[in-house]
């Protein structure tokens, strides 16, 4: 029993003695039951006997165990004020002076459970409370704080039962997405050619998983140093001795002595912190893959080892038999949970459930994650596990974190990381707490950052997954493994690490670790300025609080920081709100509102969330400070990219940024040299790592985007020792060409390319054009060259067809991207700026031939039958907007190719003039008043009858000058649809005989393995099937030109 618990024994009333006095009264309490110790015994005696019967024996000891300790100077626990009549206040500086006295902390514990209002008191004085607690735990149990715990068991029950609900109806979506329903037996069920699909994806992570598995297995076949062994000497333990053995990679374990022993040859040796730094990386994906698919997740976790092998080699049929068997089984097991939450299920016990609301909201704060530590305390995973016959703590994650969310990544990272089975879940809320801040954390390491970021199916990530097996391949012995390490993914991987190693949060965690202050101060106001407080609070792994102690507390940084961290809920919450909402601000609002998204965001963070780079830069408006500032960071980024670029490729590759220089436009950037299609993808990948957002998020929240050279899409203007008929021979078949495809593109029968078979065409084009410059360095036939630019020009048309937003023709290509005039009087032409970097048009070919007219009139084809659907169809506010815009810019662009010949155009001069002029007003207007004018319903229906006419006299014109344009340039014959096929045929014959290149050389290094590793490594793989196809695909035999 302690100090503060008093024993209440029932006891009978005392019977009277004869002649004995009448007893005493009973005596009113004053406060807490009054000063009782000053009291006479009778008194006493009288005023509990009083308290029992009205209250009962209970009470009346709760209340003795505080209120006999009231005159706290007679039970000597040195407290020097009246509890009864102190003022708060003066309670916390007594606790305060308390705590600074031996044996002080119980008579601090006594004054804090005399507050009137305990939780709130203690919640405001957290720093005063928390040392408190950690002299006398037992304060955190007081009744007091039964509200917080009582709340808390309501969150996780409720966090619980809604984790099951969605995951039930994840599962259920995902069952029938694979064509299983819980009637149906999977091999009888008909199935759609989608449902097929999503079998064979689940087929393709599982193979996936099963690939980093054995990798993961051969690390531990690396030796990485010695390890100190002790050698017997016998009876005699004196005669013990310690020998050096080799050591081989254990991810749990570093060897004793790292490095090769004296002697022995480097290359025998890796080093640990690199071999581990790979292991981590397969790790890492293996648990994605876990946390974002359902389906694997069921197949790994219910299987035995090799079971995501094994999934990944069944047909179909089997295959989803197996996966209906195990989400099947998932489901029930959700099923059977749901009552049980609340009984058998404990709250207490789901511990990574505690740590996900202790990350955020009420439970977030010291004192509460406290109270709750000591109320969860002894409690485990495991008695879940045992509840629900779970073989281990990963198979729980469906009752702790919903499918393919953070909460479920930190849960899988942790649960398998441990490996924790029914037998040993007893991790605690601390380990957990320890292991999920660790997993959640920015880790500086670029690589792990890709893989806990990037989606499964992204190319970047595929190239980590490449790298770290490439490596561990050779590191064991597979000769040509390391060649993997030179190729493209390996390359868009160090654009990529090149660009984190920029970013704002870079170097923070590095300098603060050391103990130069200065270097510590520059750290932290650089993370400030790009990236914000939020990112740099979490790259830092330190509270605001801390790191405006470091810049100092008066500084702008720390003054900033303190803010960030005053910030309330409520002001965060309010912040957000005007982000959502912030085209409606007005412009006061907007300019405090961005300033603030920015200075708690960062740049990308305060654009994602207030709707993106157009959003923002139009709203606020050219020329305004802010957008002008968010102009000069996005340039830097460009310019980042543009140095790496030059560097990296030792010269033989540049970026160029075309177009206007504006805030409120986009960036375009052309990339020209060698391999030119795969460093857009290189530079895409630098600047969305240095940016700190996705891939897909470029467009959206930096309004920028890259492609290769325009000019290779018009190469017969730029390339040197073609005669006249030679080029007009080239242009002749591309228009050609370029005019069957477009009307494929409009009846929809062109099939737009995937995205593998683009990767694989931007690789065998920047082939090409290294071929083609070798032809133009060593003086080559112009045969040569003409064929080499046909293929490149087809291929590039194809591969931009495939885009919604490019141009897809090399007139238009010309006319509005090589040579599109500066925006700005005075201001470098993309033309020129292209030349600078070694692009330049050949003076013979600087006047733009018919057929190349004609064709960049096909180019606008596209986005003007958006606008006209659109416009015609009857869609209304900013779509309608935007419609209207897209006509005024690429209807007028037609207008002034065509011209103003009657001949062309089939209308006279004035009436061309006159529709140029309309066609720019619309364009001047969409940005301003014609928002207002779209909403009443009168004007609207002007807009829309003036439009009509304007979109009539627009058709004509194209329609007489694609038939004008089209004779001057002497055509002839269409392209038949035959021909058109053959041409497409072989294109797509190039991607697969790219693809199908590199998937012989990845089945090399497996053969080379089985050869090279037959003990390490186990059966030997399988012989490779004869391959029967040239590396070219099909011979090339363009269609004969159809000119006369």
């Amino acid at each position: 029993m302690s100090q503060r618990d008093v024993e209440a024994v029932p006891q009978s009333a005392p019977t009277a003695a004869p002649g004995a006095a009448a007893p005493m009264p009973v005596v009113p309490l004053v406060g807490r039951a009054g000063s009782l110790a000053r009291m006479g015994t009778d008194q006493r005696a009288a005023a509990v006997r009083s308290l029992s019967a009205g209250s009962g024996n209970a009470s009346v000891a709760r209340m003795l165990s505080r209120s006999i300790l009231s005159d706290l100077k007679e039970f000597k626990h040195g407290i020097e004020i009246d509890l009864p009549t102190a003022s708060t206040a003066e309670k916390l500086a007594e606790i305060d002076r308390l705590l600074g006295t031996q044996g002080g902390a119980f008579g601090a514990t006594v004054v804090w459970e005399s507050m009137p209002d305990l939780e709130a008191v203690a919640k405001a004085n957290t720093a005063l409370f928390m040392r408190t607690v950690k002299r006398d735990p037992s304060l955190l149990g007081h009744e007091a704080f039964d509200g917080v715990r009582e709340r808390f068991k309501a969150a996780v029950e409720g966090r619980v039962l809604g984790n099951l609900q969605a995951n039930r109806d994840y599962v259920t979506a995902q069952m029938e997405a694979v064509g299983v329903t819980a009637n149906t037996e999977a091999e009888a069920a008909e199935t759609t050619a989608d449902q097929d699909h999503a079998v064979r994806k689940a087929q393709v992570l599982a193979e996936q998983v099963a690939l980093w598995q054995e990798g993961m297995t051969k690390a531990k076949g690396i030796k990485v140093g010695r390890n100190l062994k002790r050698r017997s000497g016998g009876y005699r333990r004196d005669f013990d001795t310690e020998v050096e053995v080799d050591a081989y990679f254990d991810p749990d374990a570093p060897p004793h002595i790292k490095g090769p022993p004296k002697g022995a040859m480097d290359g025998d040796y890796k080093a640990y912190d690199e071999v581990k730094q790979h292991y981590d990386t397969l790790d890492k994906a293996i648990k994605k893959v876990l946390a974002d698919s359902p389906a694997v997740y069921a197949i790994v976790t219910n299987g035995e080892a090799g079971a995501a092998k094994d999934f990944a080699k069944q047909d179909t049929k089997q295959a989803r038999a197996q996966l209906g068997g195990a989400m099947t089984k998932m489901g029930t097991k959700i099923d059977e949970a749901v009552p049980l939450v609340g009984d058998d299920l404990d709250y207490r016990d789901f511990i990574p459930v505690h740590q996900q609301l202790m990350a955020t909201g009420p439970f977030a704060g010291e004192l509460e994650k406290a109270i709750i530590a000591r109320d969860v305390e002894g409690h485990e995973m495991g008695k879940v596990l045992r509840s629900l016959a779970l073989g281990g703590l990963s198979a729980a994650a469906f009752l702790v974190a919903e499918f393919a969310t953070a909460g479920m990544a930190t849960f899988i990272a942790v649960a398998v990381g441990i490996g924790a089975s029914v037998g040993n879940a007893a991790i605690s809320i601390e380990d957990y707490l320890d292991k999920a801040k660790a997993i959640d954390a920015h880790t500086g390491d670029a690589r792990n950052d890709i893989v806990t970021q990037e989606q499964v199916d992204s190319a970047l990530f595929q190239a980590v997954m490449d790298s770290a097996l490439a490596f561990i391949d050779g590191a064991v012995g597979v000769v040509g493994a390391m060649n993997k390490l030179g190729g493209p993914a390996a390359k868009l991987l160090e654009a990529a690490e090149a660009g984190a190693a920029k970013m704002g949060t870079a170097g923070l965690s590095e300098a603060l670790s050391g103990a130069d202050l200065g270097l510590k101060r520059l750290a932290i106001e650089k993370s400030l300025g790009e990236a914000g407080i939020e990112a740099t609070v979490k790259a830092s792994g330190k509270s605001a609080e801390e790191l405006a102690g470091i810049v100092g507390s008066e500084s702008d940084a720390g003054k900033r920081l303190l803010a960030a961290g005053g910030m309330g809920k409520d002001a965060l919450d309010g912040l957000l709100a005007n982000l959502v909402d912030f085209a409606k601000l007005d412009p006061g609002q907007q300019s405090a509102t961005m300033r603030a998204a920015i200075d708690q965001f960062g740049y990308a963070g305060a654009l994602r969330r207030a709707g993106g780079w157009k959003t923002v830069t139009k709203t606020l408006g050219e020329g305004h400070p802010i957008a002008t500032e968010l102009d000069a960071w996005r340039s830097s980024l460009v310019r980042d990219m543009q140095l790496w670029m030059e560097t990296a490729s030792k010269g033989e590759s540049k970026a160029v940024q075309t177009g206007t220089a504006a805030a409120t436009s986009d960036v375009d950037i052309s990339t020209v040299g060698a391999e030119a299609a795969q460093q857009a993808d290189r530079a895409l990948e630098y600047i969305a790592r240095r940016a700190g957002v996705s891939r897909a998020e470029l467009e959206t929240v930096l309004d920028l985007d890259a492609a290769v050279n325009p000019a290779r899409m018009h190469l017969q203007d730029v390339v040197k020792g073609l005669s006249p008929q030679a080029r007009a021979a080239i242009e002749r078949e591309a228009a050609l060409f370029e005019e069957a495809l477009s009307k494929a593109r409009a009846d929809g029968t062109f099939k737009p390319l995937s995205k593998e078979q683009i990767g694989a065409l931007n690789q065998r084009m920047d082939d090409w054009s290294a071929a083609l410059a070798k032809l133009e360095a060593d003086g080559g036939s112009e045969a040569q060259k003409a064929a080499l630019i046909q293929k490149i020009g087809r291929t590039q048309a194809e591969v931009l067809a495939s885009s919604d937003t490019m141009y897809g023709t090399g007139g238009s290509i010309r006319k509005w991207v090589t040579e599109r005039p500066p925006a700005n009087p005075g201001a470098k032409s993309d033309l020129e700026k292209l030349a600078e970097a070694g692009v330049k048009i050949d003076p013979a070919a600087a006047t733009i031939w018919p057929g190349q007219r004609f064709t960049s009139i096909l180019g606008e084809g596209p986005f003007l039958d958006r606008a006209f659907a659109s416009i015609v169809g009857g869609v209304e506010g900013p779509a309608l907007i935007n419609a209207i815009k897209d006509l005024g810019k690429h209807g007028g662009r037609v207008v002034e190719i065509l011209g103003r010949d009657v001949a062309v155009t089939g209308m006279s001069a004035a009436k061309m003039d006159r529709l140029a002029k309309e066609l720019r007003r619309w364009m001047a207007v969409s940005k301003g008043p014609l928002a207002e004018a779209v909403k009443d319903s009168a004007a609207l229906a002007l807009i829309r009858g003036e439009l009509a006419g304007q979109i009539g006299q627009l058709r004509t014109a194209m329609t007489n000058g694609i038939g004008a344009l089209r004779a001057q340039a002497q055509l002839g014959p269409a392209l038949s649809a035959a021909d058109l096929a053959g041409i497409d045929a072989w294109v797509r014959a190039q991607a697969a005989a790219q693809l199908r290149g590199q998937a012989i050389l990845d089945h090399l290094l497996s053969l080379e393995q089985a050869v090279s590793l037959p003990a390490k490594v186990g059966t030997a793989a399988a012989a490779a099937e004869p391959n029967t196809s040239t590396p070219e695909g099909p011979a090339y035999s363009p269609p004969p030109s159809s000119a006369p």
